[in-house]
Protein backbone atom coordinates (compact mmCIF):
# COMPACT_ATOMS: atom_id res chain seq x y z
CA UNK A 1 0.00 0.00 0.00
CA UNK A 2 1.44 3.25 -0.85
CA UNK A 3 1.45 5.67 1.83
CA UNK A 4 3.20 8.77 0.77
CA UNK A 5 4.57 10.01 -2.90
CA UNK A 6 6.69 12.41 -3.93
CA UNK A 7 6.22 12.73 -7.53
CA UNK A 8 8.65 15.55 -8.16
CA UNK A 9 11.56 13.54 -6.85
CA UNK A 10 9.79 10.46 -7.70
CA UNK A 11 10.28 8.88 -4.42
CA UNK A 12 7.41 6.42 -3.02
CA UNK A 13 7.02 4.92 0.06
CA UNK A 14 5.44 1.59 0.62
CA UNK A 15 4.43 -0.64 3.61
CA UNK A 16 3.18 -4.11 3.44
CA UNK A 17 -0.04 -5.40 4.05
CA UNK A 18 1.30 -8.35 5.28
CA UNK A 19 4.89 -8.86 7.77
CA UNK A 20 7.34 -10.34 5.36
CA UNK A 21 9.27 -12.66 8.22
CA UNK A 22 12.75 -14.09 7.47
CA UNK A 23 13.38 -16.52 4.98
CA UNK A 24 10.45 -15.01 3.47
CA UNK A 25 10.20 -13.85 0.18
CA UNK A 26 8.65 -10.58 -2.20
CA UNK A 27 8.46 -10.53 -5.63
CA UNK A 28 8.70 -6.82 -7.15
CA UNK A 29 8.01 -5.71 -10.55
CA UNK A 30 8.98 -2.41 -11.99
CA UNK A 31 9.88 -0.94 -15.19
CA UNK A 32 12.56 1.31 -16.25
CA UNK A 33 13.60 3.89 -18.88
CA UNK A 34 17.21 6.09 -19.85
CA UNK A 35 17.06 8.90 -22.06
CA UNK A 36 19.34 12.24 -22.55
CA UNK A 37 17.60 15.17 -21.76
CA UNK A 38 19.57 18.27 -22.44
CA UNK A 39 23.65 18.39 -21.61
CA UNK A 40 25.31 17.90 -18.65
CA UNK A 41 28.31 19.92 -16.86
CA UNK A 42 29.53 16.22 -16.64
CA UNK A 43 29.44 15.02 -20.04
CA UNK A 44 27.65 12.71 -22.02
CA UNK A 45 26.40 9.29 -19.53
CA UNK A 46 27.66 6.73 -21.79
CA UNK A 47 25.15 4.06 -20.10
CA UNK A 48 23.07 3.51 -23.20
CA UNK A 49 25.11 3.80 -26.78
CA UNK A 50 24.80 2.72 -30.30
CA UNK A 51 26.50 -0.23 -29.61
CA UNK A 52 26.37 -1.46 -25.97
CA UNK A 53 24.31 -0.84 -23.11
CA UNK A 54 25.54 -0.92 -19.16
CA UNK A 55 24.44 -0.02 -15.67
CA UNK A 56 25.37 -0.83 -12.10
CA UNK A 57 22.72 -2.01 -9.28
CA UNK A 58 23.27 1.12 -7.66
CA UNK A 59 21.67 2.99 -10.79
CA UNK A 60 18.92 1.66 -12.51
CA UNK A 61 17.09 -1.10 -9.68
CA UNK A 62 14.91 -0.50 -6.89
CA UNK A 63 16.53 -0.19 -3.25
CA UNK A 64 14.81 -1.34 -0.04
CA UNK A 65 14.98 0.75 3.01
CA UNK A 66 16.61 4.07 3.59
CA UNK A 67 19.91 5.01 1.39
CA UNK A 68 22.00 7.38 3.40
CA UNK A 69 24.71 7.27 0.27
CA UNK A 70 22.15 8.70 -1.26
CA UNK A 71 21.34 11.85 1.13
CA UNK A 72 22.47 15.20 -0.71
CA UNK A 73 26.47 15.54 0.67
CA UNK A 74 26.47 19.44 -0.72
CA UNK A 75 27.02 21.89 2.02
CA UNK A 76 25.34 24.78 -0.32
CA UNK A 77 22.62 22.65 -0.82
CA UNK A 78 21.80 21.21 2.83
CA UNK A 79 22.12 24.85 3.69
CA UNK A 80 19.64 26.18 1.30
CA UNK A 81 16.81 23.47 2.25
CA UNK A 82 17.69 24.17 6.36
CA UNK A 83 19.74 20.46 6.69
CA UNK A 84 22.19 20.31 9.53
CA UNK A 85 25.84 19.21 8.13
CA UNK A 86 26.01 15.78 7.06
CA UNK A 87 28.71 13.30 8.37
CA UNK A 88 31.07 12.05 5.90
CA UNK A 89 32.34 9.40 7.28
CA UNK A 90 31.79 7.85 10.51
CA UNK A 91 34.58 7.31 13.35
CA UNK A 92 37.12 4.48 13.71
CA UNK A 93 35.75 4.12 17.59
CA UNK A 94 31.96 3.95 16.35
CA UNK A 95 31.89 0.52 17.92
CA UNK A 96 28.09 0.55 16.45
CA UNK A 97 29.26 1.07 12.61
CA UNK A 98 30.83 -2.27 12.59
CA UNK A 99 27.73 -3.97 12.73
CA UNK A 100 26.16 -1.42 10.13
CA UNK A 101 25.01 -3.81 7.48
CA UNK A 102 23.63 -1.10 5.15
CA UNK A 103 24.46 -1.37 1.85
CA UNK A 104 27.05 -4.21 2.59
CA UNK A 105 24.65 -6.66 2.54
CA UNK A 106 25.20 -9.77 0.93
CA UNK A 107 22.68 -11.69 -1.62
CA UNK A 108 21.51 -14.90 -3.70
CA UNK A 109 22.37 -13.47 -6.99
CA UNK A 110 20.13 -15.26 -10.36
CA UNK A 111 19.82 -12.99 -13.63
CA UNK A 112 17.97 -13.43 -17.17
CA UNK A 113 18.97 -10.66 -19.04
CA UNK A 114 17.47 -10.10 -22.46
CA UNK A 115 18.90 -8.06 -24.99
CA UNK A 116 19.85 -7.89 -29.40
CA UNK A 117 20.07 -10.60 -31.37
CA UNK A 118 23.21 -9.60 -32.13
CA UNK A 119 24.71 -8.60 -28.45
CA UNK A 120 26.06 -10.59 -25.85
CA UNK A 121 24.93 -10.66 -22.44
CA UNK A 122 27.58 -10.62 -18.98
CA UNK A 123 26.15 -10.41 -15.41
CA UNK A 124 27.68 -12.09 -12.09
CA UNK A 125 28.15 -15.68 -11.85
CA UNK A 126 27.64 -18.37 -14.40
CA UNK A 127 26.18 -18.49 -17.68
CA UNK A 128 23.32 -21.25 -17.42
CA UNK A 129 22.02 -21.28 -20.78
CA UNK A 130 21.28 -18.97 -23.67
CA UNK A 131 18.83 -18.93 -26.08
CA UNK A 132 16.97 -16.54 -28.60
CA UNK A 133 12.84 -16.23 -28.63
CA UNK A 134 10.96 -13.07 -30.94
CA UNK A 135 13.96 -12.20 -32.26
CA UNK A 136 15.61 -11.43 -29.12
CA UNK A 137 18.58 -13.38 -27.14
CA UNK A 138 18.43 -14.21 -23.56
CA UNK A 139 21.44 -15.49 -21.51
CA UNK A 140 20.80 -16.84 -17.77
CA UNK A 141 23.59 -16.07 -14.79
CA UNK A 142 23.36 -17.68 -11.66
CA UNK A 143 26.13 -16.55 -8.54
CA UNK A 144 28.37 -19.14 -7.64
CA UNK A 145 27.29 -18.03 -3.68
CA UNK A 146 26.09 -15.20 -2.26
CA UNK A 147 27.65 -11.80 -3.39
CA UNK A 148 28.11 -8.30 -2.66
CA UNK A 149 24.88 -6.19 -3.47
CA UNK A 150 27.51 -4.54 -5.99
CA UNK A 151 27.50 -5.52 -10.05
CA UNK A 152 27.13 -4.54 -13.64
CA UNK A 153 24.83 -5.50 -16.42
CA UNK A 154 26.49 -5.43 -19.63
CA UNK A 155 25.29 -6.05 -23.30
CA UNK A 156 27.53 -5.36 -26.75
CA UNK A 157 28.67 -6.93 -29.61
CA UNK A 158 31.08 -8.78 -27.70
CA UNK A 159 33.97 -10.56 -28.70
CA UNK A 160 35.26 -13.63 -26.33
CA UNK A 161 38.40 -14.84 -25.13
CA UNK A 162 38.19 -17.77 -23.15
CA UNK A 163 41.16 -19.29 -20.63
CA UNK A 164 41.32 -21.03 -17.79
CA UNK A 165 43.60 -20.72 -14.67
CA UNK A 166 43.49 -23.94 -12.51
CA UNK A 167 39.85 -24.93 -13.41
CA UNK A 168 38.91 -21.81 -12.99
CA UNK A 169 37.46 -20.08 -16.12
CA UNK A 170 38.78 -16.37 -17.70
CA UNK A 171 36.74 -14.17 -19.98
CA UNK A 172 37.45 -11.37 -21.91
CA UNK A 173 34.57 -9.64 -23.15
CA UNK A 174 35.97 -6.81 -25.85
CA UNK A 175 35.48 -4.71 -28.40
CA UNK A 176 36.63 -6.12 -31.21
CA UNK A 177 38.75 -3.48 -32.70
CA UNK A 178 40.22 -2.72 -29.10
CA UNK A 179 42.73 -5.59 -28.40
CA UNK A 180 45.88 -4.05 -27.48
CA UNK A 181 45.88 -4.94 -24.09
CA UNK A 182 44.21 -8.63 -24.14
CA UNK A 183 46.88 -10.15 -23.31
CA UNK A 184 48.27 -8.29 -20.65
CA UNK A 185 45.07 -8.88 -19.18
CA UNK A 186 44.99 -12.14 -19.35
CA UNK A 187 49.04 -12.61 -18.10
CA UNK A 188 47.98 -10.15 -15.02
CA UNK A 189 44.82 -11.96 -14.24
CA UNK A 190 46.55 -15.24 -13.99
CA UNK A 191 49.80 -14.23 -12.12
CA UNK A 192 47.48 -12.05 -9.96
CA UNK A 193 45.01 -14.74 -8.99
CA UNK A 194 47.41 -17.07 -8.47
CA UNK A 195 49.71 -15.09 -6.11
CA UNK A 196 46.84 -13.88 -4.23
CA UNK A 197 45.03 -17.54 -3.68
CA UNK A 198 48.75 -18.78 -2.61
CA UNK A 199 49.72 -16.11 0.41
CA UNK A 200 45.98 -14.45 0.74
CA UNK A 201 42.80 -17.12 0.39
CA UNK A 202 41.60 -18.99 -2.21
CA UNK A 203 40.18 -17.10 -5.16
CA UNK A 204 36.11 -17.63 -4.47
CA UNK A 205 34.58 -18.02 -7.85
CA UNK A 206 34.75 -20.01 -10.78
CA UNK A 207 35.19 -16.93 -12.66
CA UNK A 208 36.70 -14.15 -13.72
CA UNK A 209 35.64 -11.88 -16.04
CA UNK A 210 37.41 -8.52 -18.14
CA UNK A 211 34.19 -6.68 -19.95
CA UNK A 212 34.80 -3.87 -21.76
CA UNK A 213 32.54 -1.11 -21.26
CA UNK A 214 31.66 2.67 -22.40
CA UNK A 215 32.99 4.97 -19.75
CA UNK A 216 34.85 7.94 -20.16
CA UNK A 217 37.57 7.58 -17.48
CA UNK A 218 40.61 5.32 -17.82
CA UNK A 219 40.61 2.45 -15.70
CA UNK A 220 38.56 -0.38 -13.51
CA UNK A 221 35.82 -1.24 -11.34
CA UNK A 222 36.21 -4.12 -9.41
CA UNK A 223 32.75 -6.08 -9.07
CA UNK A 224 32.13 -9.79 -7.66
CA UNK A 225 33.85 -12.39 -9.81
CA UNK A 226 34.51 -9.81 -13.04
CA UNK A 227 36.44 -6.24 -14.02
CA UNK A 228 34.63 -3.79 -15.79
CA UNK A 229 37.47 -1.95 -17.79
CA UNK A 230 36.57 1.38 -19.82
CA UNK A 231 37.53 1.55 -23.57
CA UNK A 232 40.21 4.44 -22.86
CA UNK A 233 41.31 2.11 -20.59
CA UNK A 234 42.14 -0.84 -23.27
CA UNK A 235 43.69 1.74 -25.79
CA UNK A 236 46.15 2.44 -22.75
CA UNK A 237 49.88 1.46 -24.58
CA UNK A 238 51.81 0.13 -22.37
CA UNK A 239 55.37 0.94 -23.89
CA UNK A 240 54.18 4.54 -24.25
CA UNK A 241 55.65 7.92 -22.89
CA UNK A 242 58.84 6.97 -20.51
CA UNK A 243 57.30 5.19 -17.27
CA UNK A 244 59.40 2.35 -18.35
CA UNK A 245 56.86 0.01 -16.68
CA UNK A 246 53.54 -1.96 -17.77
CA UNK A 247 50.72 0.10 -16.32
CA UNK A 248 47.94 -1.73 -17.79
CA UNK A 249 49.65 -4.97 -16.32
CA UNK A 250 49.27 -3.19 -12.65
CA UNK A 251 46.35 -1.76 -12.61
CA UNK A 252 44.84 -5.30 -13.89
CA UNK A 253 46.32 -6.63 -10.54
CA UNK A 254 45.23 -4.02 -9.00
CA UNK A 255 41.44 -4.45 -9.42
CA UNK A 256 41.60 -8.54 -9.49
CA UNK A 257 43.31 -7.97 -5.73
CA UNK A 258 40.12 -6.31 -4.73
CA UNK A 259 38.36 -9.87 -5.36
CA UNK A 260 39.87 -9.86 -1.67
CA UNK A 261 40.34 -6.54 -0.57
CA UNK A 262 36.48 -5.31 -0.44
CA UNK A 263 34.56 -8.26 -1.69
CA UNK A 264 36.00 -11.25 0.59
CA UNK A 265 37.14 -8.48 3.54
CA UNK A 266 34.69 -6.14 3.74
CA UNK A 267 35.44 -2.85 5.27
CA UNK A 268 33.05 -1.21 8.18
CA UNK A 269 31.63 2.26 6.79
CA UNK A 270 34.26 3.66 9.23
CA UNK A 271 37.52 6.00 8.57
CA UNK A 272 40.67 3.89 7.30
CA UNK A 273 38.32 1.99 5.22
CA UNK A 274 39.97 2.91 1.98
CA UNK A 275 43.36 1.83 3.31
CA UNK A 276 41.55 -2.25 4.00
CA UNK A 277 40.39 -1.50 0.51
CA UNK A 278 42.99 0.25 -2.12
CA UNK A 279 45.89 -0.07 -0.26
CA UNK A 280 45.95 -3.28 0.73
CA UNK A 281 45.06 -3.98 -3.63
CA UNK A 282 48.23 -2.17 -4.19
CA UNK A 283 50.27 -3.46 -2.07
CA UNK A 284 49.27 -6.56 -3.67
CA UNK A 285 49.31 -5.66 -6.57
CA UNK A 286 52.77 -4.46 -6.40
CA UNK A 287 54.19 -7.63 -5.27
CA UNK A 288 52.56 -9.65 -8.48
CA UNK A 289 54.44 -7.35 -10.38
CA UNK A 290 57.76 -7.58 -8.57
CA UNK A 291 57.17 -11.28 -8.82
CA UNK A 292 56.33 -11.46 -12.51
CA UNK A 293 58.55 -8.30 -14.47
CA UNK A 294 61.46 -8.44 -11.98
CA UNK A 295 62.72 -6.03 -10.19
CA UNK A 296 64.16 -3.08 -12.56
CA UNK A 297 60.61 -3.09 -13.63
CA UNK A 298 58.91 -2.94 -10.56
CA UNK A 299 61.22 -0.06 -9.46
CA UNK A 300 60.09 2.07 -11.73
CA UNK A 301 56.70 1.68 -10.80
CA UNK A 302 57.64 2.05 -7.55
CA UNK A 303 59.66 5.18 -7.97
CA UNK A 304 56.30 6.89 -9.90
CA UNK A 305 54.34 6.08 -7.65
CA UNK A 306 56.94 8.12 -5.19
CA UNK A 307 57.24 10.75 -7.27
CA UNK A 308 53.55 11.33 -7.57
CA UNK A 309 52.47 10.98 -3.53
CA UNK A 310 55.64 13.28 -3.18
CA UNK A 311 54.68 16.04 -5.46
CA UNK A 312 51.03 16.19 -3.91
CA UNK A 313 51.67 15.50 -0.45
CA UNK A 314 49.95 17.91 2.46
CA UNK A 315 51.65 17.94 5.69
CA UNK A 316 47.92 17.95 7.70
CA UNK A 317 46.18 14.74 6.58
CA UNK A 318 44.89 11.89 8.57
CA UNK A 319 47.43 8.76 9.66
CA UNK A 320 46.51 5.69 7.37
CA UNK A 321 44.76 4.34 9.79
CA UNK A 322 42.33 6.70 9.34
CA UNK A 323 42.65 7.63 5.74
CA UNK A 324 39.56 8.81 3.76
CA UNK A 325 41.33 10.75 0.88
CA UNK A 326 41.70 8.18 -2.25
CA UNK A 327 45.25 9.57 -3.06
CA UNK A 328 46.72 8.56 -0.01
CA UNK A 329 44.93 5.55 0.45
CA UNK A 330 46.22 4.77 -3.47
CA UNK A 331 49.70 6.31 -2.53
CA UNK A 332 51.13 6.54 0.93
CA UNK A 333 49.52 3.25 1.66
CA UNK A 334 50.80 1.17 -0.77
CA UNK A 335 54.32 2.69 -0.12
CA UNK A 336 53.99 2.45 3.90
CA UNK A 337 52.75 -1.42 2.56
CA UNK A 338 56.36 -2.15 1.05
CA UNK A 339 58.16 -0.19 3.46
CA UNK A 340 57.42 -2.69 6.30
CA UNK A 341 57.63 -5.51 3.84
CA UNK A 342 61.13 -4.50 3.62
CA UNK A 343 61.64 -4.24 7.25
CA UNK A 344 59.52 -7.42 8.68
CA UNK A 345 59.73 -9.48 5.44
CA UNK A 346 57.21 -10.25 2.86
CA UNK A 347 56.09 -14.13 4.47
CA UNK A 348 55.81 -11.93 7.85
CA UNK A 349 53.10 -9.35 6.45
CA UNK A 350 51.10 -11.87 4.15
CA UNK A 351 50.79 -13.91 7.35
CA UNK A 352 48.96 -11.00 9.11
CA UNK A 353 47.23 -10.20 5.84
CA UNK A 354 45.72 -14.30 6.04
CA UNK A 355 45.23 -13.74 9.30
CA UNK A 356 43.02 -11.08 8.69
CA UNK A 357 40.79 -12.33 6.28
CA UNK A 358 40.76 -15.48 7.84
CA UNK A 359 38.95 -14.22 10.82
CA UNK A 360 36.61 -11.70 9.50
CA UNK A 361 36.04 -12.15 5.31
CA UNK A 362 33.23 -13.57 6.15
CA UNK A 363 31.63 -10.40 7.83
CA UNK A 364 29.75 -12.05 10.75
CA UNK A 365 28.98 -10.77 12.94
CA UNK A 366 30.78 -7.42 12.55
CA UNK A 367 32.84 -5.53 9.69
CA UNK A 368 36.75 -5.25 9.33
CA UNK A 369 38.24 -1.81 10.53
CA UNK A 370 41.94 -0.52 9.91
CA UNK A 371 42.07 -1.32 13.87
CA UNK A 372 41.99 -5.25 12.69
CA UNK A 373 44.89 -5.12 10.55
CA UNK A 374 47.15 -3.01 13.04
CA UNK A 375 46.26 -5.81 15.96
CA UNK A 376 47.34 -8.54 13.00
CA UNK A 377 50.42 -6.63 12.05
CA UNK A 378 51.40 -6.27 15.70
CA UNK A 379 51.08 -9.74 16.03
CA UNK A 380 53.89 -10.66 13.52
CA UNK A 381 56.52 -7.85 13.99
CA UNK A 382 59.19 -8.35 15.98
CA UNK A 383 58.98 -5.87 19.08
CA UNK A 384 61.65 -3.79 18.52
CA UNK A 385 59.97 -2.86 15.03
CA UNK A 386 56.37 -1.86 16.62
CA UNK A 387 57.74 2.10 16.60
CA UNK A 388 58.04 1.95 12.75
CA UNK A 389 54.16 0.40 12.38
CA UNK A 390 53.21 3.56 14.82
CA UNK A 391 55.14 5.83 12.58
CA UNK A 392 53.79 4.12 9.18
CA UNK A 393 50.15 3.47 10.10
CA UNK A 394 49.21 5.28 13.44
CA UNK A 395 50.66 8.47 13.31
CA UNK A 396 51.78 10.82 9.88
CA UNK A 397 55.34 10.74 10.37
CA UNK A 398 58.17 11.55 7.44
CA UNK A 399 61.99 11.66 8.04
CA UNK A 400 64.37 14.02 6.70
CA UNK A 401 67.32 12.26 5.62
CA UNK A 402 70.42 14.07 3.70
CA UNK A 403 73.80 12.64 2.89
CA UNK A 404 75.98 15.12 3.91
CA UNK A 405 79.63 13.99 2.41
CA UNK A 406 80.94 10.17 1.62
CA UNK A 407 84.30 9.53 1.38
CA UNK A 408 86.96 6.42 0.76
CA UNK A 409 90.17 5.87 1.94
CA UNK A 410 92.56 2.70 0.83
CA UNK A 411 93.94 0.50 3.93
CA UNK A 412 97.22 -1.12 3.74
CA UNK A 413 95.18 -3.90 3.73
CA UNK A 414 94.06 -3.49 0.24
CA UNK A 415 90.13 -2.96 1.41
CA UNK A 416 88.26 0.44 1.56
CA UNK A 417 87.03 2.25 4.42
CA UNK A 418 83.66 4.11 3.87
CA UNK A 419 82.78 6.81 5.69
CA UNK A 420 79.56 8.71 6.08
CA UNK A 421 78.34 12.08 7.49
CA UNK A 422 74.50 11.56 7.30
CA UNK A 423 71.88 14.09 9.08
CA UNK A 424 68.87 12.95 10.16
CA UNK A 425 65.63 14.09 11.64
CA UNK A 426 62.16 12.79 12.39
CA UNK A 427 58.98 15.02 12.34
CA UNK A 428 55.10 14.22 12.90
CA UNK A 429 52.12 16.21 11.93
CA UNK A 430 48.84 16.04 13.78
CA UNK A 431 45.33 16.77 11.38
CA UNK A 432 45.19 20.15 12.36
CA UNK A 433 49.23 20.85 10.35
CA UNK A 434 50.96 20.77 13.85
CA UNK A 435 54.60 19.86 13.35
CA UNK A 436 56.37 18.50 15.95
CA UNK A 437 59.85 16.53 15.68
CA UNK A 438 60.70 13.63 17.67
CA UNK A 439 63.63 12.36 18.80
CA UNK A 440 65.23 9.12 16.45
CA UNK A 441 66.54 6.02 17.32
CA UNK A 442 65.58 4.15 14.03
CA UNK A 443 66.98 1.38 12.08
CA UNK A 444 67.01 2.53 8.57
CA UNK A 445 69.20 1.11 5.54
CA UNK A 446 72.73 2.58 4.57
CA UNK A 447 73.75 1.27 1.22
CA UNK A 448 77.00 1.44 -0.53
CA UNK A 449 77.61 1.11 -4.83
CA UNK A 450 79.63 0.42 -6.95
CA UNK A 451 79.09 1.20 -11.02
CA UNK A 452 80.22 -1.61 -13.25
CA UNK A 453 79.56 -0.94 -17.09
CA UNK A 454 76.77 1.37 -16.14
CA UNK A 455 75.07 -1.21 -13.81
CA UNK A 456 74.78 -0.65 -10.16
CA UNK A 457 76.38 -3.15 -8.11
CA UNK A 458 75.45 -3.45 -4.19
CA UNK A 459 78.31 -3.52 -2.30
CA UNK A 460 76.58 -3.08 1.37
CA UNK A 461 73.53 -2.79 2.10
CA UNK A 462 72.48 -2.71 5.63
CA UNK A 463 69.88 -1.06 7.94
CA UNK A 464 71.84 0.65 10.77
CA UNK A 465 70.73 2.90 14.14
CA UNK A 466 70.38 6.29 13.01
CA UNK A 467 69.65 9.21 15.97
CA UNK A 468 68.37 12.62 15.51
CA UNK A 469 71.29 15.01 14.21
CA UNK A 470 74.36 14.54 12.88
CA UNK A 471 75.77 10.47 12.20
CA UNK A 472 78.68 9.26 11.21
CA UNK A 473 79.59 5.77 9.81
CA UNK A 474 82.15 3.84 8.62
CA UNK A 475 82.31 0.63 6.80
CA UNK A 476 84.89 -1.34 5.58
CA UNK A 477 84.65 -2.89 1.95
CA UNK A 478 86.60 -5.27 -0.28
CA UNK A 479 86.11 -2.97 -3.43
CA UNK A 480 86.05 0.75 -4.02
CA UNK A 481 83.08 2.40 -4.26
CA UNK A 482 80.98 5.27 -6.20
CA UNK A 483 77.97 6.23 -4.36
CA UNK A 484 76.56 5.74 -0.61
CA UNK A 485 74.14 6.71 1.52
CA UNK A 486 71.26 6.43 3.82
CA UNK A 487 68.02 5.39 2.69
CA UNK A 488 68.81 4.76 -0.56
CA UNK A 489 65.96 2.79 -1.79
CA UNK A 490 63.59 5.30 -0.29
CA UNK A 491 61.74 3.40 2.03
CA UNK A 492 60.53 5.91 4.24
CA UNK A 493 58.77 9.06 3.59
CA UNK A 494 60.65 11.84 2.65
CA UNK A 495 60.11 14.76 1.26
CA UNK A 496 63.19 15.32 -0.44
CA UNK A 497 64.15 11.90 -1.47
CA UNK A 498 67.18 13.24 -4.12
CA UNK A 499 69.52 14.14 -0.95
CA UNK A 500 70.03 10.32 0.56
CA UNK A 501 72.83 9.34 -1.76
CA UNK A 502 75.93 11.06 -3.08
CA UNK A 503 79.30 10.33 -4.95
CA UNK A 504 82.26 9.09 -3.13
CA UNK A 505 85.46 11.05 -2.96
CA UNK A 506 88.57 9.69 -2.52
CA UNK A 507 91.01 10.61 0.33
CA UNK A 508 94.59 9.48 0.22
CA UNK A 509 95.89 7.16 3.22
CA UNK A 510 98.26 9.56 5.55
Amino acid sequence: VKQSTDDRLRHHIYALTKTLHPGDSLQLNFSASYYHEGFSNNGLHTAVMNDGTWFGSDRWLPALGYQAHRELDHERGRWQYGLPERMRIRSLDDENARYDRSNREKIAFEAVVGTSADQTAVAPGRLEKTWSKDGRKYFQYVADGPIRKMFHIYSANYQVHKTQWKGTDIEMFYNPANTMNLETFEQSVIASTDYYSKHFSPYPFRQIKFVEYADPGIGGVALPGSIGYSTNFSWLDPEAGDRKFNLPFAVAAHEIAHQWWGHQLMPADVEGRLFLTESLAWYSALNVVESTHGKDHFDNLLTAMRKDFLSLQSGAVAPLLKVNDRFLAYRKGPLAMYALRQYAGEEAVNLALRNLLRRLRRSEPRFATSLDFYREMKAVTPDSLHYLLKDLFETNTSWDLETNGASVQPSEDGSWLVSLEVIARKVRVDEAGIETEVPMNDLIEVGIYRNDNGYEHVLHLKKERIHSGINHIVVKLSQKPDKAGIDPRNLLIDPDMFNNVKGVTERTRH
